[in-house]
């Protein structure tokens, strides 16, 4: 038998973890187990999707390519992820109230070096307003990642119950992570790498470089932007969120996030002194 379900309550959050019990013979066959596993909620669709299909191509891409680096979690793992999980909804609980929530969490099977090792073994993805994905690489346990992902997501989430789910642009992209990325920190105590990309003054440059470009949609200059690492060096448009996000809060200190997530995105950046010329 394979474990694949695991779910505890905690308030309106739901836990749902997919690590089968023993190692598929290859990355199809674990495919195959995880998307059989997953219905249709009436909420959420299929964890977030509205086809079975859309999931199916969704986690085909994020699994990874190298089932031997697949093992299932110890107890003492899935009890260290129950809590961590846990704990990191209560500390947001005090700044952002929590909308009934599912959290997945499957295997994230890609070579632990480069882009996961900045990630700290951990991946996140919001696909939808009351749904959080968590990929996780079983050999980098570390629960202090966990949280950050964790309070990252949750942001985003609280972001689409703000302003529902649509087409943003590369504007609205940079409060968006920006956003998530400062909670991050809030919660966290620390501020995570991609917030650290490039140091203040570059940040302010490359802002003023890209005005012109503010208002694209077009996924090719937004991977370029955020993750490509070519043009611009990798990350580069979540450290501008987050220091565009980080003036706005400053300046507005006695805000709450509450309120700061209920803003519309264009009024957070242009009332960023970040976002002006004369002020850095």
């Amino acid at each position: 038998m394979y474990f694949l379900y695991y779910s505890i309550s905690m308030k309106d959050v739901k836990i749902n973890l997919y690590f089968p019990d023993k190692t598929p013979l290859n990355k199809k066959d674990l495919l195959e187990i995880i998307v059989s596993e997953i219905g249709d909620d009436e909420e959420i669709g299929y964890a977030g999707f509205v086809e079975k299909t859309q999931l199916r191509e969704h986690l085909d891409i994020f699994l990874g390519d190298n089932i031997e680096l697949y093992r299932p979690l110890s107890e003492k793992e899935k009890q260290q992820l129950k809590n961590t999980i846990e704990s990191t909804i209560e500390k947001s609980s005090n700044f952002l109230n929590i909308p009934p929530i599912s959290i997945f969490v499957f295997p994230w099977l890609v070579e632990p070096e480069g882009f996961v090792e900045l990630m700290g073994g951990i991946n996140g993805f919001a696909p939808y307003k009351k749904t959080i994905h968590l990929y996780l690489t079983p050999e980098q346990f570390y629960p202090k990642n966990i949280e950050k992902t964790v309070a990252h997501e949750f942001n985003h989430t609280n972001f689409f119950n703000n302003h529902g789910l649509h087409k943003m642009d590369i504007l609205e992209t940079l409060i968006f992570e920006g956003l998530a990325e400062n909670f991050e920190e809030k919660i966290s105590g620390e501020r995570n790498v991609i917030a650290k990309a490039i140091d203040k003054k570059e940040s302010k440059k490359i802002l003023f470089q890209i005005y012109p470009y503010l208002n694209f949609e077009e996924d090719d200059f937004y991977k370029s932007l955020f993750f490509d690492g070519k043009e611009y060096k990798r990350w580069t448009g979540y450290t501008i969120g987050y220091e565009l996000v980080n003036a706005f809060m400053n300046k507005y200190s006695t805000i709450s996030w509450e309120k700061i997530m209920e803003i519309e995105p264009r009024e957070i950046f242009y009332k960023s002194p970040f976002a002006k010329k004369e002020e850095v």
